[in-house]
């Protein structure tokens, strides 16, 4: 599974993203606004325009943030709500 976040110094759910991934032992990339020259290299990067951050790449398919993320694990039968 292929999983890249996006996110930025201090972001409560790229936070959250990054424990559960970590929890789950799933490797992932991670990109921070904060280490790129510009904003518009870092949009460059994630390859789309976005509103809010962190933002999660799901095999290549730009699905998110924490909640969409969730979602298809929840989907792919990895987790459960309960």
């Amino acid at each position: 599974m292929r999983i890249v976040l996006y996110t930025r110094e201090g972001s409560l759910f790229g936070d959250k993203i990054r424990t559960l991934l970590n929890d789950m032992e799933i490797k992932f990339k991670e990109y921070k606004l904060e280490d790129f020259e510009s904003e518009k290299d870092f949009k460059r990067q994630v390859g789309t325009q976005y509103k809010t951050l962190p933002q999660v790449k799901l095999e290549g398919r730009l699905i998110g943030g924490y909640k969409e993320l969730v979602e298809s694990f929840v989907e792919k039968g990895l987790m459960s709500y309960n």
